[in-house]
C-alpha cells in the first residue's frame, strides 16, 4: 500500500450571543455573531501498518492519546463517530496541536470552536485517506461538531456550531425535527456595532446551566 502523508490546519472563530442565550435549547430564537478571535488546529497524518493512533496536544501538553485507551474521552468518541461515516479507511496516525485566542468557559464558544476545528481536521484527513470527494464538507463538519458538542454539553441547541461554521451574524431557532431548524445569515458584522465585549474572568459550565 502506498503511504500517505497529509498535513494542514483548520481554525474556527469564537462567538457571542447577543440575545437569547440558553433559551435556544428550548426552541426560542437567538441572535449570534462570530468573533475575530480564533482557535486553530495544526494537524499531520500519515498511514501506518499498526492500529490507528490519534493524539491531541495543547500548549505542549497531551490532552488526548488513543494509545492510552482513552476512547471514552470526547476526542476518541468523535473519531469513532466520524470513522462510521467513511468506508475503507486505512490505519493512520493523526496528531493535532491546538492553540487558541478564545477564553475557556466564558460563553464565547471555545468548546464549539474546538469541536469545529477538530472536526475539520478529522473530516479532511478521512477524505484524503479514502480519496472521497467532500462536496458537502461544511455539512460534514457541522454534523461532527454537533456530535462533539453533545458529548461535551449533553443537550446543545446547535446555535454555537451554526454561527461558528457559517460566520458573520445569524439568527437561529431550533425546531423539531432538527432538519427544520431555522438559520438565517444577517448582513452586518460586529465591528459595525458600538458595543464592547468584556471578559470577566469568571468561568461557567454550560452543561450545568442548561441541564
Amino acid at each position: 500500500m502506498e503511504h500517505i502523508t497529509y498535513s494542514g490546519e483548520a481554525s474556527a472563530p469564537g462567538k457571542v450571543i447577543i440575545s437569547g442565550e440558553h433559551s435556544a435549547v428550548y426552541g426560542h430564537p437567538v441572535l449570534l455573531m462570530a468573533l475575530n478571535r480564533r482557535l486553530t488546529c495544526h494537524f499531520k497524518c500519515h498511514t501506518i501498518s499498526t492500529p490507528t493512533s490519534f493524539i491531541v496536544t495543547a500548549g505542549g501538553s497531551v490532552i488526548y492519546d488513543s494509545s492510552l485507551d482513552q476512547i471514552a474521552k470526547n476526542e476518541g468518541r468523535l473519531l469513532e463517530y466520524a470513522l462510521n461515516k467513511f468506508i475503507d479507511v486505512p490505519s493512520f496516525n493523526l496528531t493535532v496541536a491546538v492553540s487558541s485566542e478564545i477564553p475557556m468557559g466564558a460563553g464565547l464558544g471555545s468548546s464549539a470552536a474546538y469541536a469545529a476545528a477538530l472536526s475539520a481536521c478529522i473530516a479532511l484527513t478521512l477524505g484524503k485517506l479514502t480519496s472521497q470527494n467532500l462536496d458537502c464538507l461544511d455539512d460534514l463538519i457541522f454534523d461532527f461538531t454537533n456530535c462533539m458538542e453533545r458529548f461535551q454539553h449533553g443537550k446543545p441547541s446547535g446555535c454555537d456550531a451554526a454561527c461558528i461554521i457559517k460566520g458573520g451574524t445569524i439568527s437561529y431557532q431550533l425546531k423539531e425535527p432538527p432538519e427544520s431548524t431555522i438559520v438565517k445569515s444577517l448582513g452586518f458584522a460586529i465591528d459595525k456595532l458600538k458595543v464592547f465585549i468584556v471578559y470577566t474572568g469568571k468561568q461557567r459550565d454550560t452543561k450545568q446551566l442548561v441541564s
